[in-house]
């Protein structure tokens, strides 16, 4: 082989080497970064579960001023460790930002780069398709050069064909980064969402805790009795709201299932309390009979419509039932409900896709501790056109019930039928 010959093979070498160089070193000071805020992360959650359980059993207590000053210590507690869980997620999203960014730049430098050599390979290949193999034997050239020039010809063809291949491989990479990039954006637009309402809710409990310790002894009977009246009306709110859908359940019949599955309203739970009767049930309501579920979440937390739909509501009841909600229809005769919220971020009439941000969990409400209370309604498919004040006791209702105004009344289903496994 000369030495032309020998000099187009190496520049051919080169030119594919360069696409196989390593990948940025940053990347790698990026993804330990990453791992690091990944562990501090994990160390600060652990710590904020202890606080919330914590919080959880005191909630659970007879409503004196000694247990509600315990439970705004550690409110306050949970909602700083929470703060600090919101500000390393945030700085996490940023690290993997960057490190996304580096990935997209060096993907459309080599696509680049592809596109000048795949550029330079047809104009090879142009000039050789001018001579076929028949031609270059009669010119007089000896047949290993034909041989050689033809075994060219089909490297810079396979050589091209690799290279295109390459080409949509890089572009499906960067769609991809994209994509990554756009759910980070989401995800950390929710956590600041979450840092806010946790930063405005700490300032909240640190004024009603100074509060509390200032009350003198006849302060002190007045606020108990007060919390015994709430009580008691939110006792007689529940009853009437559990004896309706127990007659509306009898009357609608079992639900169909459905093919289109749920997904979690909140990214990271506990299960708290699961629907129907049971022993906590039976405890804390009359009727033994709990018409949702309930997840165990920090005040703060996001929560996700769990299936596209219409917002049909977002209401408050105050400091009684729900406190304030959000009430989705979905097309498959299925309505959801988000309870107890901080804050609410669509509003009725607006449109939603699954896993949409629709508010943050909270404590409002009447509620033993910070948790997203999730309830799944069924009714008739006639029901979207009526009146959600009409009356009507096969579809769900905003019915107003005592001082709690509109509470959402339907036939309640069990959650976990219609979630995703």
């Amino acid at each position: 082989m000369s030495f032309k010959k020998s000099a187009k093979v190496i520049s051919f070498a080169v030119l594919f080497s360069v696409f196989w160089l390593p990948v940025h070193a940053s990347n790698q000071e990026l993804k330990q970064k990453a791992d690091a805020l990944a562990e501090q992360l994990e160390v600060v959650n652990s710590q904020m579960k202890e606080k919330q359980d914590a919080l959880n059993t005191i909630s659970q207590q007879n409503k004196t001023i000694s247990s509600e000053i315990k439970t705004r210590e550690y409110s306050i507690k949970t909602l700083d460790l929470g703060i600090r869980s919101n500000e390393i997620k945030i700085e996490k999203l940023n690290v993997e930002l960057e490190g996304l960014s580096n990935d997209l730049q060096a993907a459309q430098d080599k696509i680049k780069e592809k596109r000048a050599l795949i550029a330079s390979m047809i104009k090879q290949l142009d000039r050789k398709e001018q001579s076929n193999f028949l031609e270059m034997v009669l010119s007089g050239r000896s047949l290993s050069d034909a041989v050689i020039e033809m075994d060219s010809l089909m490297r810079i063809q396979t050589g091209l064909n690799d290279e295109i291949k390459n080409l949509r491989d890089l572009s499906q990479e960067i769609d991809g980064n994209i994509q990554l990039s756009r759910e980070k954006k989401d995800d950390m637009a929710a956590e600041s969402g979450s840092l806010k309402i946790r930063k405005s809710a700490v300032e909240e409990q640190k004024t009603e805790y100074k509060k509390l310790l200032g009350y003198n002894k006849n302060q002190q009977a007045v606020y108990e009795k007060q919390l015994s009246e709430l009580e008691k009306k939110q006792q007689s709110i529940s009853d009437e709201i559990d004896d309706l859908e127990k007659e509306i359940r009898a009357a609608a019949g079992a639900a169909p299932k459905v093919s289109t599955k749920m997904s979690y309203p909140v990214k990271s739970y506990k299960i708290t309390q699961n629907y129907g009767s049971s022993a906590s049930a039976s405890k804390l309501y009359s009727t033994g009979f709990h018409n949702g579920m309930d997840f165990g979440v920090p005040i703060g937390t996001p929560v996700y419509a769990a299936q596209d739909g219409k917002v049909v509501a977002a209401g408050n009841n105050g400091r009684y039932q729900y406190g304030k909600y959000v009430l989705i229809e979905h097309e498959n005769n299925l309505v959801t409900i988000y309870g107890h919220l901080s804050s609410q971020s669509v509003s009725a009439g607006q449109r939603v896709v699954a896993g949409q941000l629709i508010g943050y969990s909270g404590n409002t409400g009447y509620s033993t501790g910070a948790h997203l209370h999730f309830g799944v309604y069924f009714e008739q498919p006639y029901c979207r056109t009526v009146s959600r004040t009409s009356g009507d006791s096969k579809c769900v209702q905003l019915k107003v019930i005592g001082a709690a105004g509109q509470v959402p009344v339907g036939s309640t289903v069990n959650p976990l039928d219609y979630l995703s496994k």
